[in-house]
């Protein structure tokens, strides 16, 4: 109403000072897929009007999963189509990804595996509506998808990177825990199961290793364990927890003169920090050894004990 466009005053300020603009669409974000309460000022209408679309009873357990939108019918597949070239139309990018850990439920459980080939044409549509809507001249708009960390868990949730690669469908990849981090991620063992040498492939890090309890330690032990698997870049999900300086944003003790030095994000030292390898040498880290949180069956294992 007051005429304010976030997205596209952040992509202005990208491009203002020489960063590449990418979007992200969450693919089938489950916040507000409960049918117990009715929120209609974020639940969509489509998703309102058709409860014979939800993924139901047969969703592999997890928050929300029931009321997942089940991609086995065509008009959600349409419905999700129409927003993706909406974006595009209106923000117009440099770069696209689609976030398909955000929330990894697209097909009843028993199903997932079989309806890949579903996902493949869904995912084959989309990046030609990235690719064919209005991009910036002369360039080419780069495609990407964000996934879990195992192509063997993509396959059981209803997605075929491996086919994705070799029909040249995407141009880079994300792998990622969901929502709770683990404490290393398999980049160079996926890199090598889908077959392909050259797709740049990044490592996510997400909030459950970065709580600001744990200060930049936390920070700086998680992205070492990444680039010792030597992605091509690291993504941080949900990277807004902590202060300038370190200190735990949310502290109960935190003086109020303090609190609004430290709720602004991470600082710009600690991102060019985790940005460098070489700057990770010989720092203070505190290493995380993951969570049992089952993530909805995407979570890929790891070899430390869960206390």
């Amino acid at each position: 109403a007051e005429g304010t466009d976030a997205v596209s005053i952040i992509l202005e300020r990208c491009r203002e000072v020489g960063l590449e603009a990418v979007t992200s669409m969450r693919v089938n974000d489950l916040h507000f897929s409960d049918r117990a309460v009715l929120c209609p000022q974020v639940q969509p209408e489509f998703w309102l009007d058709h409860p014979e679309y939800d993924v139901g009873p047969g969703a592999i357990p997890g928050w929300h999963s029931a009321g997942a939108f089940n991609f086995e019918h065509a008009a959600v597949r349409e419905y999700k189509q129409a927003l993706l070239q909406e974006m595009m139309a209106r923000f117009r990018p440099d770069a696209h990804e689609m976030d398909l850990m955000r929330f990894p439920v697209y097909f009843p459980a028993a199903t997932a595996r079989a309806c890949c080939p579903i996902m493949t044409d869904f995912i084959r549509k989309c990046r030609d509506i990235v690719r064919n809507t209005e991009p910036a001249a002369g360039r080419t708009r780069q495609f990407g998808v964000r996934l879990p960390a195992s192509v063997e868990r993509c396959k059981a949730i209803g997605f075929d990177p491996q086919t994705w690669v070799e029909e040249g469908l995407v141009d880079f990849i994300t792998i990622s825990a969901f929502f709770y981090d683990v404490p290393a991620l398999p980049v160079e063992q996926f890199r090598r199961d889908i077959g392909s040498p050259d797709i740049p492939i990044y490592a996510n890090l997400d909030h459950g290793v970065a709580e600001p309890r744990g200060g930049w330690g936390h920070f700086r032990a998680a992205a070492a364990n990444r680039w010792r698997e030597r992605p091509d870049g690291l993504y941080f999900f949900n990277f807004f927890y902590n202060s300038s300086d370190g200190v735990n944003a949310f502290a109960p003790t935190l003086s109020q003169d303090r609190k609004p030095l430290t709720q602004h994000g991470v600082s710009r030292a600690l991102l060019c920090e985790l940005a460098n390898p070489a700057c990770l040498r010989n720092r203070n880290k505190i290493y995380n050894a993951g969570t049992s949180n089952s993530g909805y069956g995407a979570d890929v294992t790891f070899d430390l004990p869960i206390g």
